[in-house]
């Protein structure tokens, strides 16, 4: 929680404003239409309504536009999270000691970052936390607290579509850990997720039909190397890294120029850490046979939880894992446990990574550096244009050194504040659209208000 809790200081930035928008209700018809699969003024692409919506409009309308209170409830959200994955690890390998080690693992992965101060990854922290709650509660022995297995079930499906899978997690809890028969226990929940995942797929599929970002690639190639960006992040390696490896898993030259002696900081640990892994799984292998049940789960929870991303390699983030994180930290405790002599090398190599992967991406991750021009624009306004210039449009220009049609500085600033969307929750205005120099131009001869890039930017 120290660690993170500079996230506390994080401002609002691109779909948190979309989020901020779409919940700004006066009725509440328009609340219920939150939870409707039918398309509304206050729907979204993906049926996140408890998470995204209804978390947005809660905390908006107790504490206006002020992210301290956004951010300090995700902590305590983390928090949360966090005794419980204790519990549940301690309860399916019955060691205190395998827990307090996926404790470590989980709570101190770099993949935390971009969740505790992105806000618009709500989805991942509530679904996350639910999850394990249907966990705990299934792995009670008494009724009432098995009876809540459903009730955190149907919150995690209101949190994000993946939860779909959660039956199958519970599925192998009883096979593996609780050796008794789930048919008739688990029976309600699958015939749940299979209505619900008729209703999701007839919702994206019209939306998802010709956007570029979410392509699906069916070679298993592309997945296998889809998975392995997944299996580094989960070990420490930065989420940038992806854009500076070419072709033959060699870093391009700009990695070095970029990042200068960080780059020898980022490659010799990680290199180190897989160097590790490998020894203990060498030296473990005779012990391997009596954790099998463990790392069974875990492997299948990483990749089951993942499925849906494998398949989409344009859209691969550390912001998806957190349940997934939660077999790997588990495989990695277990493998550590069965190790007496090595476990704590490997452990501190772990942290070492995770731990100099946070003070490098403070300054550089895109969930920091977009809060940051999101919240100069913001200030900009309170202090130039309180009320909206009737008849004008607001119009970024480029007027930094040109980085190409990717990397132009207003295109950087559309991101940062998503496009028109903090103008249209500043003036509380859905009808507002805002321009950019890289993007489409306003309209001939309309009178605009140029606004330079640079300025907020820096």
């Amino acid at each position: 929680l120290l660690l993170f809790s500079p996230s506390i200081f994080n401002f609002f930035s691109s779909d948190d404003w979309f989020h901020l928008r779409v919940s700004q209700i006066t009725s509440i018809p328009q609340f219920l239409n939150f939870f409707s699969f039918q398309n509304s003024p206050q729907s979204t692409l993906f049926y996140r309504p408890l998470s995204t919506q209804s978390f947005f409009f809660v905390f908006k309308t107790i504490f206006g536009l002020h992210p301290v209170f956004f951010h300090l409830f995700f902590l305590c959200l983390f928090a949360l999270i966090l005794t419980q994955l204790y519990r549940f690890i301690a309860g399916i390998t019955k060691s205190k000691q395998t827990a307090l080690l996926a404790l470590i693992i989980y709570a101190f992965s770099i993949t935390n970052l971009p969740r505790l101060y992105f806000l618009s990854g709500s989805q991942e922290i509530f679904l996350s936390l639910f999850t394990l709650l249907c966990f705990n509660a299934y792995l009670s022995k008494t009724r009432l607290p098995q009876a809540l297995t459903y009730f955190w079930f149907l919150l995690a499906l209101l949190s994000k579509e993946t939860a779909i899978f959660i039956p199958i997690y519970l599925f192998l809890i009883d096979t593996l850990f609780l050796k008794r028969n789930s048919f008739r226990r688990l029976l309600p929940l699958f015939i749940i997720s299979g209505f619900y995942s008729l209703l999701i797929y007839t919702r994206l599929a019209t939306h998802l039909i010709g956007d570029a970002t979410y392509v699906f690639n069916f070679y298993p190639k592309t997945a296998l190397n889809t998975l392995m960006w997944y299996v580094l992040w989960a070990l420490g390696a930065p989420e940038l890294l992806v854009d500076y490896i070419g072709p033959g898993l060699r870093p391009i030259p700009r990695f070095y120029t970029d990042f200068g002696p960080w780059a020898g900081i980022i490659l010799l640990p990680l290199l180190v850490l897989i160097f590790l892994l490998i020894f203990t799984l060498f030296k473990s292998r005779n012990k391997l046979y009596l954790i099998k049940n463990q790392l069974f789960f875990a492997i299948t929870v990483f990749i089951i939880s993942l499925g849906p991303l494998l398949l989409l390699p344009n859209h691969k983030f550390t912001l998806e894992m957190a349940v997934p994180l939660i077999g790997f930290s588990l495989g990695l405790a277990c493998l550590l446990k069965s190790l007496s002599r090595y476990r704590y090398l490997v452990l501190g190599a772990f942290l070492f990574l995770n731990l100099s992967m946070y003070f490098l991406l403070y300054n550089r991750h895109y969930t920091i550096t977009r809060a940051r021009v999101s919240q100069n624009i913001f200030t900009y306004l309170q202090k130039n244009y309180p009320q909206y210039p009737k008849n004008q449009f607001f119009f970024f220009i480029n007027d930094t050194p040109n980085y190409g049609a990717d990397w132009g500085s207003s295109k950087q600033i559309a991101h940062a504040i998503n496009v028109s969307e903090l103008f249209r929750v500043f003036y509380h205005d859905s009808t507002i659209n805002v321009y950019y120099q890289d993007l489409a131009p306003p309209p001939e001869q309309a009178p605009i208000i140029k606004l330079s890039s640079y300025q907020f930017l820096q």
